[in-house]
């Protein structure tokens, strides 16, 4: 289906470097090499990326969890663990994804479709990284099957 990704809101975004810059657009940019970086102090737990799709209806989101740019790179930073979905300040779902390896599509099921405006991933716990806190997502994609 068709879902337009809509514009990305972000609760914080760590700021660029001589890396490369992090911002909430870089999860839908089709490049796992670039990353949403939150900027938080902490683990990134409680931050969150929101994206206003224009009221469309979903009933599934895929991510690229981590900064994917490398296996070296997907390690040292935090990955999400467990992540709250929300549509329109509702919760939608939880899910707890896995952290077998950089660059893998894992796919989160509603409980049934959805129409929302705002649609909201919040992180709520990050697998650690090795080197720096700062947790990562790389690509989300909005799906729907339902049509």
């Amino acid at each position: 289906s068709d879902v337009s990704q809509g514009d990305i809101t972000t609760s914080t975004t760590l700021p660029a470097s001589q890396y490369g810059d992090y911002k909430g657009a870089n999860v839908i940019d089709g490049d796992p090499a670039t990353a949403w970086v939150e900027g938080a102090d902490g683990s990134g737990a409680g931050s969150y990326l929101i994206c206003n799709t224009g009221r469309q209806t979903v009933d599934s989101l895929l991510i690229m969890a981590g900064y994917a740019k490398s296996s070296d790179i997907y390690y040292k930073n935090a990955r999400p663990a467990q992540v709250t979905i929300i549509g329109d300040g509702q919760v939608l779902g939880t899910a707890t994804l896995s952290d077998d390896r950089c660059g893998v599509w894992q796919k989160i099921y509603l409980d049934k479709s959805v129409a929302a405006t705002n649609l909201c991933l919040r992180i709520d716990s990050v697998y650690e990284g090795s080197k720096y806190s700062d947790c990562a997502i790389s690509e989300m994609y909005w799906d729907n099957h339902s049509k």
